[in-house]
């Protein structure tokens, strides 16, 4: 019986040094847990910021600059690298990891959302002179709109078939014309090939003719086009650009006050476990 009570010690040293050794443990997979955790949070609004600027509906009003977003990966890879080297993390390198990447998602998120709220204003008003890109587009649709109606005109000279079906039947890019017009060849002294070619996407994707005014069916066959298709593109900007960009900067301000509570509040734990903070 004299014997059980340094047994009772010894246990509880045992029990004890394990239960540090299990918290050692988990601080030693927090670099890749942080590294994990940061990748998929921070790569998901990067992803819903990019996938914007991409849409065949957006990009013509869209800048490339929005690549400075790469920084993003870059920083969370140099705080992997610090970490795995060091062994364990620090105050500094989790807040440059957290803080770096957010504030740029922060920049872009508000650079995003303050363009999709001016773009949605500008393209919904009948004025197409509003900003330049909405202003070139319409003198290119209206390039277009010329060349397409004097080669129904000439084609109905030249065969005798009646305008009404030939406008049914026919479209621009079935004009002889309209590839020395769009690349600028020949006796076309201007090229229209960016601006065509996503006028033409946004008839046949997004249901629209003309435009800052519906005007007539250029390119697409499909029927029942509802509206001008710079009035289009602004639904879009309401509807897509602008709720996204507004989550990202909503997500990104609850993670910077997160952040400085977590560094607050992780302080004493991690001074416990021998680490810098």
């Amino acid at each position: 019986a004299k014997m059980a009570a340094p047994l009772t010690r010894s246990s509880g040293v045992l029990i004890e040094d394990k239960r540090l050794d299990g918290h050692l443990d988990a601080f030693r997979l927090l670099p890749l847990s942080f590294t994990a955790i940061t990748s998929i949070l921070f790569g998901a609004c990067m992803w819903l910021l990019l996938r914007v600027t991409a849409d065949p509906a957006l990009f013509y009003f869209h800048t490339h600059w929005y690549w400075g977003m790469t920084l993003i990966p870059a920083a969370i890879t140099g705080v992997h690298v610090v970490h795995t080297r060091q062994g364990k993390p620090t105050k500094y390198t989790l807040a440059f990891g957290i803080i770096l990447p957010s504030l740029i998602l922060l920049f872009y998120g508000n650079l995003q959302y303050m363009s999709a709220f001016e773009k949605t204003t500008k393209l919904s008003v009948s004025d197409c002179g509003a900003f330049i890109e909405k202003r070139d587009l319409q003198r290119s649709w209206e390039a277009a709109h010329r060349l397409y109606m004097s080669c129904i005109n000439e084609t109905h000279v030249a065969t005798g078939h009646p305008r009404d079906v030939l406008l049914q039947r026919f479209r621009l890019p079935d004009c002889e014309e309209y590839e020395g017009a769009l690349y600028g060849d020949g006796y076309h002294k201007e090229a229209h090939v960016w601006e065509w070619t996503y006028l033409q996407r946004l008839e046949e994707e997004e249901m629209c003719a003309g435009w800052c005014y519906q005007g007539r069916q250029l390119w697409s066959h499909k029927k029942g086009a509802r509206d001008a298709c710079s009035k289009a593109v602004a639904r879009l900007y309401a509807s897509y650009a602008s709720p996204r960009a507004s989550q990202v900067l909503t997500m990104m301000l609850v993670i910077l006050a997160s952040t400085g509570v977590m560094t607050i509040m992780l302080g004493p734990v991690m001074r416990k476990y021998g680490m810098e903070w």
